[in-house]
C-alpha cells in the first residue's frame, strides 16, 4: 500500500508540473483535484488531506497561489468526499490525531505576504464558516487564534483593511481594530474619517456588540480630532454628526437601567435629530440604525408594505407617548446642526447617566 501511495504522489507531481511548465496553472489546480478525489481511499483521511496540502504547496512555488486557494477552498467547503472532509480537531494533536487547520498553519508559515495573501484570500472566509460547526476550546482554539493572528498582520501589511479590522475583532483585540480603522481612514477623505469609527460602532451595535463597541469607543475616541472650525452642514460636520450619534448611542446601550429610565424613547428622540444626516450621506446608515434599535433596545419595526421607512420606524418608538417638546429636533427633512452637548444635557434631563471614558 505504501508502494502504491508513493507512486501515486509522483504520478501527480509530474503530471501537475508538466501542466505548470505550460502556464496552465488552473489546470493543474483542477488535475488534483480530481485526482485526490479519486484515489482518497487509498491515502486514507489523513494522507488524503496531506496531498491536498502538498499539492497546494507545488501550486505556490511554481507560481499559482490563487489557484492553491481555490484547491484548498474546495477541500475546506466539500471536501474530497464523504468521511474525507477538511477536518478540524477539537482536542490536542496526540498519537495518529492531525488537525488540517496545523497543516495550513505550516503551508502559511515562510510564505511572503505576496504568495500568501491570494491563499488566504480565498480560504478565510470558508475556515470560518466551518468553524461556526466546532466547540472552540482547548487546542482547536489555540490553532484557530494563531492562524488569526498571522492573518490579521497578513491583512495590515497588505492594506486590506477590512478584513484586517474583522480579524482583529474576531481576536477581542478593539485597540488594534481601532488602529485599523485610524489606517484605514487615512485613504479617504479626510472630511469622511469620523465616519469609519462612527459607522463600525453602529455596525457593532447593530450585532447587540455593546462590550466591544464600548471598548472600540474607548480606543477610537483619541484618534478622533474634534474640530469646531467648520460650520453645521459641511462635509466634516456630516461625518462628525455619525460620530457623534456612534458615541451617544454607545453610551445610551451602557447606561444603568432605572425605572424611570426609557431607553426605547431616548433613542427615538435621538434618531429624530439625526436621520436625515444618515439618509444624506447613506441610506444605509439608517437600515444599521433600524437594527441597532432592534437589537439593542428592543424596538420592533412596522411592518413595512414598501420598503424601508426610518420615520416610521421612529414614530413606532414614541408612539404612547411624546417625547418634550424643549428636547425635540428642528423637522426632520431639515439638516439639523451637531451638537452633543445639548443632546447629552437631554439624556441628563431625562436621568440617564452619561458613563465616562478614560
Amino acid at each position: 500500500m505504501e508502494e502504491s501511495k508513493g507512486s501515486n504522489e509522483e504520478q501527480l507531481r509530474k503530471r501537475m508540473l508538466s501542466e505548470l511548465s505550460v502556464g496552465n496553472k488552473y489546470e493543474a489546480s483542477q488535475l488534483a483535484i480530481s485526482f485526490v478525489a479519486r484515489k482518497k481511499k487509498a491515502f486514507g483521511h489523513s494522507g488524503a488531506s496531506a496531498l491536498v496540502f502538498e499539492a497546494a504547496r507545488l501550486l505556490i512555488e511554481n507560481g499559482a497561489a490563487a489557484d492553491a486557494g481555490t484547491l484548498l477552498e474546495w477541500f475546506i467547503e466539500d471536501g474530497a468526499g464523504e468521511g474525507y472532509k477538511f477536518h478540524m480537531e477539537e482536542g490536542q494533536l496526540t498519537g495518529d490525531k492531525y488537525c488540517d487547520l496545523d497543516r495550513l498553519s505550516q503551508l502559511l508559515a515562510g510564505l511572503t505576504p505576496e504568495l500568501a495573501s491570494p491563499v488566504v484570500e480565498k480560504i478565510y472566509g470558508p475556515v470560518h464558516l466551518g468553524i461556526l460547526k466546532k466547540k472552540l476550546s482547548g487546542g482547536l482554539a489555540q490553532r484557530l487564534e494563531l492562524l488569526e493572528r498571522n492573518w490579521a498582520t497578513l491583512f495590515e501589511v497588505t492594506k486590506n483593511w477590512y478584513s484586517a479590522y474583522k480579524a482583529s475583532l474576531r481576536l477581542q483585540d478593539t485597540a488594534r481594530a481601532a488602529k485599523i480603522l485610524d489606517h484605514w481612514s487615512n485613504e479617504g477623505y479626510a472630511s469622511e474619517r469620523p465616519l469609519f469609527f462612527g459607522r463600525a460602532l453602529l455596525q457593532l451595535l447593530s450585532e447587540n456588540k455593546v462590550k466591544q463597541a464600548s471598548e472600540l469607543l474607548r480606543h477610537s475616541t483619541p484618534l478622533v480630532a474634534e474640530s469646531g472650525e467648520e460650520p453645521p452642514g459641511g462635509s466634516v460636520s456630516a461625518a462628525m454628526g455619525v460620530w457623534h450619534l456612534a458615541i451617544i448611542l454607545t453610551q445610551l446601550a451602557n447606561l444603568e437601567e432605572k425605572p424611570r429610565v426609557n431607553k426605547m424613547k431616548i433613542f427615538g428622540i435621538i434618531c429624530q435629530r439625526y436621520v436625515g444626516i444618515l439618509e444624506g450621506i447613506d441610506p444605509k446608515l439608517t437600515v444599521i440604525l433600524e437594527k441597532v434599535g432592534t437589537a439593542v433596545f428592543d424596538v420592533r419595526p412596522p411592518p413595512q408594505a414598501a420598503g424601508p421607512n426610518p420615520m416610521a420606524f421612529i414614530q413606532s418608538m414614541l408612539a404612547g407617548g411624546s417625547a418634550p417638546q424643549n428636547d425635540v429636533a428642528a423637522p426632520t427633512n431639515a439638516k439639523p446642526s451637531i451638537d452633543m452637548q445639548a443632546l447629552l444635557q437631554m439624556m441628563d434631563q431625562m436621568e440617564a447617566m452619561k458613563p465616562k471614558y478614560s
